[in-house]
């Protein structure tokens, strides 16, 4: 039988509801997608996807919006305020893109860098924009792979503005400014199979995400060890 991953669902359009054909190619690489509608409680799903988008309401994690920051998609806002909550206690596992990944941290008492101003960005969804370097629980940058990620973020989790209960895992290392900011690229939860990445995996499937996404389907053993 099919893993079944569940995906939030939202408006693409003035007469259109759903998930963009992206992410549905992305899941139908690892089982069968189950978009969650407005009004679905929790659904036992292998694996819930936390997609991008606009920007996260910043009151939740108790801040004023800042002059760049834009309104958030107001399904996936309620889903946030009101699901998330059902699917961590369940210990279901997590995985974030982008919107999705600064969800979690925002979730687990982490802030957001509401602008980061030059940070690259890719003039296409699938054009490599900077490398990603890994990095320990520290935030120190450690031997091991580098590789490039696409990137369509002005809002990012740093250093400076994460959860306690998560662990950096790749930091953003073209640039001295990214560098100084500690800007973090991908994280997990210390205990819970939950695991974010800030570049948009739908659009470019590199092995580290792939590998997760098969541990959090698999085991949270081959997660968290």
């Amino acid at each position: 039988m099919n893993k079944k991953i569940g995906i939030i669902g939202a408006s693409l359009g003035e007469n259109s509801f759903g998930v963009g054909k992206s992410y549905l190619s992305m899941i139908a690489h690892f089982g069968d997608p189950v978009i969650i509608m407005p009004n679905d409680e929790l659904i036992n799903v292998d694996l819930l996807v936390l997609p991008g988008g606009a920007d996260i309401n910043p009151l939740v994690y108790g801040e004023t919006p800042g002059f760049h920051t834009s309104n958030s998609d107001v399904h996936k806002q309620h889903f946030y305020d009101k699901k998330l909550k059902m699917y961590v206690d369940n210990k279901t596992p997590i995985f974030g893109i982008c919107l999705g990944m600064q969800m979690i941290n925002t979730f687990f008492g982490g802030k957001l860098v509401q602008h980061i101003g030059s940070h690259p960005q890719s003039s296409s969804r699938g054009e490599k924009a900077h490398k990603v370097m890994p990095c320990d629980s520290a935030g120190r940058v450690i031997k091991g792979e580098k590789f490039e990620v696409n990137s369509h973020h002005h809002q990012a989790v740093t250093l400076d503005t994460l959860s306690e209960e998560l662990i950096p895992l790749y930091l953003a290392g073209d640039t001295e400014k990214d560098r100084a900011i500690g800007i973090i690229e991908a994280l997990r939860h210390k205990s819970l199979p939950i695991v974010g990445v800030q570049w948009h995996y739908e659009e470019w499937f590199d092995q580290f995400a792939t590998e997760i996404i098969y541990g959090l389907l698999e085991s949270k053993d081959s997660v968290l060890a």
